[in-house]
């Protein structure tokens, strides 16, 4: 069963795989994180940061749509 965790994660993930694709050649998702440097590490949470705004926006819209 997939969780609203999980689809997080996943959108999470593959939001960044897609915009930092040269990081991911044949690693995993944490692998890549755990070997940034910290100006990459920031840059990335600020990317994330974003991401997660930009989908609490969007599901708030979709749940006062549903009221």
């Amino acid at each position: 069963m997939v969780t609203e965790y999980d689809a997080i994660y996943s959108t999470l993930r593959d939001w960044l795989k897609e915009k930092y694709k040269d990081k991911f050649k044949d690693k995993e998702f944490v692998e890549v994180v755990i070997s940034l440097s910290s100006a990459e590490y920031r840059a990335w949470t600020m990317e994330a940061l974003a991401l997660l705004n930009w989908m609490r926006k969007f599901a708030d819209g979709m749940a006062k749509q549903g009221e």
